[in-house]
């Protein structure tokens, strides 16, 4: 099973974002178009996590219950934590 997905804030890509997989402790970074993916996930249920410098951590409910080839999964912050002035 795939994961492959993208980060975003207002409708732009977020690069070096690092994306999680509970409890498989898998990281990734995406790349310049917010992208990122994970290949060979068991099936099971996981916590995807994401996380950027300046932006509150989001994170989502997967459940892989079948052998699709790919998920898709686009997370998408909602709120900044820090601005420089």
């Amino acid at each position: 099973m795939n994961i492959q997905g993208s980060v975003s804030y207002k409708e732009k890509p977020i690069e070096y974002t690092r994306v999680s997989v509970y409890p498989l402790s898998k990281h990734v970074l995406t790349n310049v178009n917010g992208a990122f993916s994970f290949s060979n996930v068991p099936l099971g249920l996981y916590v995807i996590k994401c996380s950027a410098i300046g932006f509150k951590s989001i994170s989502d409910t997967l459940e892989l219950f079948s052998r699709n080839d790919t998920i898709q999964l686009d997370m998408i912050f909602t709120e900044k934590i820090m601005e420089l002035d």
